[in-house]
């Protein structure tokens, strides 16, 4: 059965003259349409509503929420009370490529000036550090707007806010535990293969584990200080399409090796942003990867100019305003891949002033 959007409804009826298939390391299978429509096919049929139909439908038909692709209609097959998605339609916005390769090729030009410097120059802030800087200030806003439109309707049981209670924050708290304690447990398991820097990191993780939980205790608000929202659920880099000098945020599908019902689970606004935030982290450390690769003799100098910048400007989130209540703490999400904190640096300074700004 297909279902349209009513989005669909104001396109012009279009034979399809070109569809070329799109190669990504997904675990579903997409195509482009002329210039027109991304169709996306399910390789897994999962019994129930999916997410990323579900929330395209919202922000597109309810919500108007204009900074992601207009969900233009789905299809789904049909077995007597059951329903499983079989492929999703969405129009396609031209771009210039995904967060995370515009975020690479950024911190590959920034390293490239720190190998070329001198011993003890350190390079000033280029046109492409502060345009990307605004990119990511632009990213924080779409977010929190983005959110805002989630919670927008409280008449959709569905997508109706919902208060923190003191049994979801303990729950919340025990998850990120155990996932720390498992992250724990394969160090140990590993800690011969590891170089002797990594391993003295482990070792240092291993030592912080029983500050895992009064930490996490002052980070979450307290019952009913906060509310659970439907989110993204799977936010990274790669989820955002830089289009001219803002972005879309694409793909609420949820973290695949969920389950339906735990991916339209709703939680706290600030799970996305943490999921943003290691995806930043992560590709500092792989541009490190790919300078010490290309260039071994340098790595060292350059890691050591590059880091300062990248790793020392982070510091707690702004208050929105003199005499605001703190926001909700950024790490308070109930998912295991912020149980490690890693090094914010300016990139996610700047993300986060975004986002606070247009929270308030």
């Amino acid at each position: 059965m297909y279902r349209p959007t009513e989005r669909l409804a104001e396109l012009p009826p279009k034979a399809p003259e070109n569809i070329r298939a799109v190669e990504t390391e997904q675990s579903n299978s997409t195509a482009l349409v002329d210039s027109d429509y991304v169709v996306k096919t399910y390789r897994r049929l999962d019994d129930g509503l999916n997410p990323e139909i579900e929330m395209g439908r919202f922000l597109t038909d309810v919500a108007g929420f204009a900074n992601t692709p207009a969900l233009l209609g789905s299809v789904e097959y049909h077995e007597g009370d059951s329903a499983s998605a079989i492929a999703v339609v969405h129009a396609f916005v031209q771009n210039q490529g995904d967060g995370w390769s515009v975020t690479s090729a950024y911190l590959d030009r920034y390293l490239d000036e720190q190998r070329l410097s001198t011993e003890n120059e350190q390079p000033e802030e280029s046109e492409q550090q502060m345009l990307y800087l605004r990119l990511m200030a632009q990213t924080g806003k779409r977010v929190a707007e983005l959110h805002r439109a989630l919670g927008s309707h409280p008449e959709i049981a569905d997508f109706a806010p919902e208060p923190i209670s003191a049994a979801q924050a303990e729950a919340s708290i025990d998850e990120i535990a155990a996932s720390a304690e498992r992250v724990n447990a394969e160090l140990r398991r590993r800690r011969d293969q590891l170089r002797e820097p990594e391993r003295l990191l482990a070792e240092r993780l291993a030592t912080l584990s029983e500050e895992i939980r009064p930490r996490l205790a002052a980070l979450f608000p307290r019952a009913d200080a906060g509310l659970n929202i439907r989110h993204h659920g799977d936010f990274h880099l790669g989820q955002l399409l830089i289009v001219k000098d803002d972005v879309c945020i694409i793909d609420f599908e949820g973290e695949p090796r969920r389950s339906l019902a735990e991916r339209r689970r709703k939680a706290p606004p600030a799970r996305d942003v943490a999921g943003l935030l290691r995806s930043i982290d992560y590709s500092t450390t792989a541009a490190l990867e790919r300078a010490r690769q290309s260039a071994p003799e340098e790595h060292g100098r350059c890691a050591d100019s590059a880091l300062p910048v990248i790793s020392s400007k982070a510091g707690s989130p702004p208050r929105s305003r003199p005499g605001a209540a703190a926001p909700v703490p950024l790490f308070s999400a109930p998912t295991a891949k912020q149980s490690a904190t890693a090094r914010y640096g300016r990139l996610t300074a700047t993300l986060r002033m975004g986002f606070l700004t247009s929270s308030c």
